[in-house]
């Protein structure tokens, strides 16, 4: 191949290279160098020795791409690169144009007879934050970021200047020959509820997060037949049966749900589908997704569509509902028949959520324009035997079932930690894995809402939706190295720490979480259990956090940048710290018959501590780690709280 390339001329190359449609979804065909160590020098001495060549009439992303390689060529090396529509004699050229010789959002870079080319399958739209309802294929973008984090070394861990890492050097080059080509394995790749620019902004661009198509898939049916307006219209049958009564009241967590045998109804669900899309023609996909929460139908037809003598296996249903997949599926097979009637090419989005997540047992055939959306929220707790052996028969048989389906998973739950350092390590990794081997078409999951809170991970998550076989050591190495440097060691042994309590939180047995449970009675839903889990996990480690903290800022000493960074783990210490300290407080206090309130004082101290970081956070960087805090403090009524129970205990005790 090598040969061969060398014998032909550059309209060749780019066809062999860009025409090539040999390569599986998602493989990456790499850095294949040839003439041997000579060059393609673009800048020398912090002077632009080429220019950027985008053709008038270019697509906006197009233009974008050729912009963001100006740009960080010009922090990295102090030297502009000229943007111009044709190329100048003498000079050498970068060629940014799209192609749609690749596959959706990939990109080839060649350089060749002493020109760099970067293509990228491109589409038209306008704007730089990625959509995925109406997504613009931003190919070019990839292929510049790609680019410059191999040759100018830009890392993007986090959204803010903070975590950018663009190094500094007066001379930029390439091979004199080189290929590089890349597609992305998931056609499908979202993040949600991170930091700000996680999902949509500068940080999703720049780790080339993005769809192939319109993706829809919310919860959705309340909205498109609310069954309280239709009741007061006279048709409260729409609902679904509840004891024995249709549940017609407002959509709530588990109201809202329509009656999925009638036939009225799917005519309705149907007619919207074929309403949006006849007023948006350009969309892909229309969510005809349940609402959230269980509550189904219970009435005898809706019933009979389900496979008898099978309850929900596993999770808060466990043996209280029937399993409702196959009367989802039959539904969603309804709405999709009617549609594609009149739209042969579009899509419906389509859950498998709740008690309708399992698997059917008797066959069923999907209609080829149902996307399934395949939600167990198990990633963050796959240290749990039970839900990791679950997890890893769950999208293979989904995935055998049906050819259109994605993956929803969570990989941090703010009711689940509280705001604590819960990296997954080599579960992480698995999962990640586990969605590509499965057949997954692609993948939203959940990020934390801080930068901190799985060190290393959120940064992994990105570049594995590129790439699942990406090189997680080489990819935590340069996080730390680069992010932390001389801090480095310490930093990551707190997240090693971390790792190990978020672990042995979901390992330790169902006992000794009842037992150690029974101390936080007065939180609400699962607030208790994972309370003891934090406790079973975190507890013996704090002293060990404590000190690779330490470590870390002595590390840092002298170096303004380092100190900041180094600081943010702090505050993820803190919590922990004040977390951990007030759950000890109250398992004290509880202990003891409840009596003795003076068991309680440490916890005035440490929510005053735990508030301080807090504010701290909101004015700075972790406004929306802060925001989801407060929220998971007042959904659980945790002890953590200014209000709770234990803290007025603890200040009447202080007055005594």
């Amino acid at each position: 191949m090598m040969m061969i390339l060398l014998r032909i001329g550059l309209t060749g190359i780019v066809g062999l290279l860009v025409g090539t449609s040999g390569c599986a979804l998602g493989e990456l065909r790499d850095l294949v160098t040839l003439g041997g160590g000579a060059e393609l020098v673009l800048v020398e001495d912090g002077v632009a020795q080429a220019e950027i060549v985008i053709e008038a009439g270019a697509l906006e992303t197009t233009r974008l791409a050729g912009r963001e390689l100006q740009k960080y060529v010009k922090e990295a090396t102090g030297a502009t690169l000229p943007i111009v529509k044709k190329p100048r004699a003498g000079r050498k050229h970068i060629f940014i144009s799209s192609t749609d010789g690749l596959k959706p959002n990939g990109f080839a870079i060649q350089a060749h007879d002493g020109h760099l080319f970067i293509r990228g399958h491109d589409s038209a739209g306008r704007g730089d934050r990625v959509d995925y309802y109406k997504p613009v294929l931003r190919g070019t973008c990839n292929g510049v970021y790609e680019f410059l984090e191999r040759f100018v070394g830009v890392r993007w861990f986090w959204q803010e200047p903070l975590g950018i890492i663009v190094p500094n050097a007066s001379r930029l080059a390439v091979p004199a020959k080189l290929i590089i080509k890349q597609e992305p394995r998931f056609e499908y790749r979202s993040v949600t509820n991170g930091p700000a620019g996680s999902r949509k902004g500068d940080w999703a661009r720049w780790h080339r997060l993005g769809a192939a198509h319109g993706m829809s898939h919310g919860h959705a049916l309340q909205r498109i037949l609310p069954v309280d307006v239709w009741a007061r219209r006279g048709h409260p049958e729409y609902a679904a049966m509840r004891g024995n009564k249709r549940r017609t009241r407002k959509p709530g967590s588990s109201g809202g749900h329509i009656c999925m045998s009638n036939p009225e109804v799917i005519n309705i669900v149907a007619e919207a589908a074929i309403d949006d899309y006849r007023r948006n023609p350009e969309l892909d996909m229309f969510s005809i997704s349940p609402p959230d929460g269980s509550g189904m139908c219970l009435c005898d037809v809706c019933m009979s569509w389900d496979e008898p003598d099978y309850r929900v296996p596993i999770g808060l249903q466990k043996g209280k509902e029937p399993v409702k997949s196959r009367r989802a599926l039959r539904f969603y097979n309804a709405v999709a028949e009617r549609l594609t009637a009149e739209y042969p090419d579009k899509l419906v989005g389509a859950y498998i959520y709740m008690d309708y997540l399992f698997p059917p047992r008797m066959p069923i055939d999907v209609h080829p324009n149902v996307a399934l959306v395949v939600v167990p929220n198990f990633c963050c707790e796959n240290w749990k035997r039970e839900n990791w052996a679950f997890t890893r028969e769950l999208f293979p048989a989904w995935a055998k079932l049906h050819d259109r389906v994605y993956a929803y998973d969570t990989c941090y739950r703010i009711r689940r930690s509280y705001g604590l350092p819960t990296p997954m390590g080599d579960r992480l990794v698995a999962s990640m894995r586990l969605y590509d081997s499965s057949g997954m078409r692609g993948c939203y999951l959940y990020l934390p809402q801080g930068w901190e809170q799985m060190g290393h991970e959120s940064y992994l998550i990105a570049k594995m939706l590129w790439d699942p076989k990406t090189n997680v050591k080489k990819t935590m190495d340069e996080y730390y190295g680069l992010l932390y440097q001389s801090a480095a060691p310490s930093v990551r042994r707190f997240y090693a720490l971390a790792g190990d309590a978020w672990r042995d939180a979901w390992v330790a047995s169902d006992a000794d979480v009842q037992r150690a449970a029974s101390r936080f009675q007065r939180a609400k839903h699962s607030g208790p259990d994972m309370m003891a889990r934090i406790m079973i996990g975190y507890e013996s480690r704090i002293s060990r956090m404590r000190q690779a903290v330490a470590d870390a800022e002595r590390a840092a000493r002298g170096d303004a940048t380092l100190q900041n960074r180094v600081a943010r783990v702090r505050d993820c210490l803190t919590l922990t710290e004040t977390t951990v300290g007030v759950l000890q407080a109250v398992t004290a206090y509880e202990k003891g018959g409840g009596r003795d309130t003076t068991l309680l004082q440490p916890v005035d101290e440490l929510i005053r501590r735990r508030e301080e970081v807090l504010k701290q956070m909101e004015r700075g960087y972790g406004a929306n780690l802060v925001e989801a805090l407060r929220w998971a403090d007042d959904r659980d009524s945790t002890p953590m709280r200014m209000d709770s129970h234990y803290y007025k205990l603890a200040m009447q005790a202080g007055d005594q």
